[in-house]
C-alpha cells in the first residue's frame, strides 16, 4: 500500500471524497480495497482538521475491522500505527498544539508486531526508526535505520530493488537519516 501525503493544494481533497465513500459502502458486498481507501480518506480528513476526533475514530475503526478481517495484510495495522503516532505528536499537528492523544506506545507496539511477522518489512521498520527519532530515542532509531539499510542491501543483492540502491528512495532516505543522526551526535559531544 502507498502512504498518502498531504501537501499544499491537496490539503482539502479528502473531505469532499468522504460522501462518495459513504455511498459506495452501501453497496454489497463491500470491497476490501474500498474500505481501505475510505479509511485513508477519513484519516487524512481528520489530519487536515488537526486530528479531528470523529473522523480519526472512524478511520481507526475501519482499519481495526480490516485488520481483524485479514490479519495477514500488514497494510491495515501499519496505517493504524501511523494514525496513533502522528495524532499523538505535537510536531504533526496544527501550530505544534497536541491533539490530546497519547498513543505513541500503542503505535510502536503495532509496528513491533508487524516486524515480528515480517522481519524484512521495510516500511514498518522505517516508520519505527522515524517514530523512535521523533521521540528523542536517537540510538534506538539509529539501530533501526541500520537494520533497514541492511534489509534493503540484502533485497538489492537478491535483485529485488528496481534501479539499484542509488535510485531507491528508501535507501537514500536511510542514508540521509543516519547522516543526520551522526551529525547531531557529533554536535552533542
Amino acid at each position: 500500500g502507498k502512504k498518502v501525503e498531504i501537501v499544499g493544494a491537496e490539503l482539502h481533497f479528502f473531505e469532499p471524497a468522504i460522501p462518495f465513500f459513504e455511498k459506495a459502502l452501501l453497496l454489497k458486498p463491500v470491497d476490501q480495497q474500498l474500505l481501505f481507501e475510505t479509511a485513508l480518506a477519513y484519516a487524512n480528513a481528520s489530519k487536515d482538521r488537526g486530528w479531528e476526533t470523529v473522523r480519526r475514530q472512524i478511520a481507526i475503526d475501519l482499519f481495526t475491522h480490516l485488520t481483524i478481517q485479514d490479519p495477514r495484510d500488514s497494510r491495515f495495522p501499519f496505517q493504524l500505527a501511523l494514525i496513533y503516532f502522528d495524532s499523538s505528536m505535537s510536531d504533526s499537528s496544527w501550530e505544534g498544539e497536541s491533539a490530546g492523544f497519547h498513543d505513541q506506545d500503542k503505535a510502536l507496539r503495532i509496528l513491533v508486531d508487524i516486524i515480528k511477522k515480517e522481519y524484512k518489512n521495510v516500511p514498518a521498520r522505517f516508520a519505527k526508526a522515524n517514530f523512535l527519532y521523533r521521540l528523542g530515542r536517537t540510538e534506538d532509531s539509529k539501530e533501526e535505520y541500520l537494520k533497514v539499510k541492511k534489509t534493503i542491501e540484502e533485497l538489492n543483492d537478491a535483485g529485488l530493488v528496481r534501479g539499484g540502491l542509488e535510485k531507491n528512495d528508501s535507501y537514500q532516505n536511510v542514508l540521509q537519516n543516519l547522516k543526520k543522526i551522526e551529525e547531531s551526535s557529533l554536535k552533542a559531544e
